[in-house]
């Protein structure tokens, strides 16, 4: 199943005369397992979404062996076991047996240039290195590029059908100076009107210097038959120390700040999706400073 998450067909495989593919009849450890793999799939289902228009649009595959972005380094040849999932999750799921009493079981995972978090735990990783991360039944290796937008929705039973009417931009920090772009893609998701151009785009960019970073929502273009005319966003930033100031359209706003898992979180009342949307956040040292974190989710059985 969490291989599932990162995977174009989400759905459980299972063969043999003792196997049955109803999870709640396997335990209470494996059901809550099976839910928060679920669930985590609803709330990425933007980002899988405009993964899949790059499929159509620019002959990307959604499942991108390493060697498609880094063919020059000869790591990317030699891990098999894991795989880009888009543009910016790196997923290397474990389909071994694990041991305890929460089933922690080991992978090895080469991370390329940047830097990659785990998105169960906000843990860091640098790139260019190869590390052997444990996992137990609750999660699995999955990470997502600094300094990247990631677009989200509240969870929902009817994940490709549910309108997005909050918008959700999950992200980890980036390097100074560093800017990047990501186009969230929607369409009916019923017909073929897309081939029509009947679809829209809203463009999420990224920039950080040494105090500030700023996140801007372009205003939506396109159109398409049943789009909603307005929505709410939650930024979160994750892995960061409390911001000292958020602008949202060069108006000051509060500051929530998680301090169990280090998050700045911004929210931004509903209005129209053709409006654009800047976001500034300041803090007293580096903007997004990662969170140095030791014996984070420590696991039984490690």
């Amino acid at each position: 199943m969490q291989f599932g998450l990162t995977n174009a067909s989400f759905r459980i495989h299972s063969t043999g005369e003792d196997l049955d593919r109803r999870p709640w009849l396997w335990g209470d450890d494996i059901e809550k397992s099976i839910k928060i793999t679920a669930h985590l799939r609803s709330q990425l289902m933007p980002y899988i979404y405009s993964s899949v228009w790059q499929c159509h649009n620019q002959t990307l595959p959604l499942l991108r062996p390493m060697y498609l972005e880094y063919p020059n380094d000869e790591n990317s040849y030699n891990n098999p076991q894991e795989y880009l999932f888009g543009d910016n999750i790196l997923s290397a799921p474990i389909v071994t047996l694990g041991v305890g009493v929460n089933k922690v079981a080991k992978q090895k995972v080469w991370f390329p240039e940047g830097s990659w978090y785990n998105v169960f735990s906000n843990e860091k990783y640098e790139g260019s290195k190869t590390d052997s991360v444990s996992a137990d039944l609750y999660e699995f290796p999955l990470y997502i590029r600094g300094g990247n937008l990631i677009p989200m929705q509240p969870y929902s039973q009817r994940m490709t059908s549910e309108p997005l009417k909050n918008l959700i931009i999950l992200c980890y920090p980036g390097k100074t100076g560093e800017k990047t772009q990501y186009d969230l893609y929607e369409d009916d998701g019923q017909t073929k009107d897309y081939l029509e151009g009947k679809y829209a785009i809203t463009t999420l960019k990224y920039e950080r210097t040494n105090t500030k970073t700023i996140i801007t929502i372009a205003g939506t273009k396109g159109e398409y038959n049943g789009q909603v005319k307005t929505r709410s966003y939650q930024i979160e930033l994750a892995s960061t120390q409390k911001a000292t100031k958020i602008l949202v359209g060069g108006k000051e706003v509060p500051v929530k700040y998680e301090s169990n898992n280090y998050k700045n979180i911004i929210y931004i009342p509903e209005n129209s999706i053709r409006d654009d949307q800047r976001i500034e956040i300041f803090a007293s040292e580096a903007v997004q400073a990662e969170i140095v974190k030791t014996a984070v989710n420590k696991r039984k059985g490690i």
